[in-house]
């Protein structure tokens, strides 16, 4: 039996923070969730851990910010590496975050972090915010892809709203990806 885990981080814990000490907790925070992972039997642990999720700077990334951000992941990726975890990093909608919010940036990010444990998620909810193609969006993951969330526009369950449900399964086929297809259906009263 098999599991997926998600984290997040905060302002506080920020792995692309100008400032070492917050960069720190970032790091060990990420460390902290995959001792979590490894100890639970999880096998890839997903989310926005790149950098904090609803923080904006009112610009797009710098590349000072993209810098501190490799960097971080480089030490996460390592330890990760030592617990038996892999790592999908996810990007999200420019709603939720600056740093990476298209497949194709997220995949050049894990490209440079350049570790085997590094790879990104694919998830249809933000790819129908942000990606203008479904099909190149999937195809910029390339072998980088490691896991894949499945939600509707609304984060609803596959099979009704506005995605193009075959057009993503399809680009996801083409890569001949076997690895996890989660559901994240969120429900109607998910809060800010």
């Amino acid at each position: 039996f098999e599991r997926t885990a998600v984290t997040v981080r905060t302002p506080a814990d920020n792995p692309i923070s100008p400032d070492p000490a917050i960069r720190r907790a970032g790091i060990d925070a990420n460390k902290r969730a995959l001792d979590c992972c490894a100890a639970a039997g999880v096998t890839h642990l997903g989310g926005p851990y790149h950098s904090a999720l609803g923080e904006f700077t009112g610009q797009g990334p710098t590349e000072d910010e993209w810098r501190r951000g490799v960097e971080s992941m480089q030490e996460v990726a390592q330890y990760a590496d030592q617990v038996g975890v892999t790592m999908a990093l996810e990007s999200l909608n420019r709603f939720e975050l600056y740093f990476l919010n298209t497949h194709a940036d997220s995949a050049r990010f894990a490209r440079e972090v350049d570790h085997p444990r590094c790879k990104i998620m694919y998830d249809t909810f933000h790819a129908h915010i942000e990606e203008k193609h479904v099909g190149r969006a999937v195809e910029a993951c390339g072998d980088m892809l490691g896991h894949v969330h499945i939600s509707g526009n609304v984060r609803s369950t596959p099979g009704a709203g506005n995605v193009r449900w075959d057009e993503n399964f399809d680009a996801v086929r083409k890569l001949d990806y076997d690895g996890w297809l989660t559901s994240e259906a969120l429900g109607l009263a998910v809060r800010e």
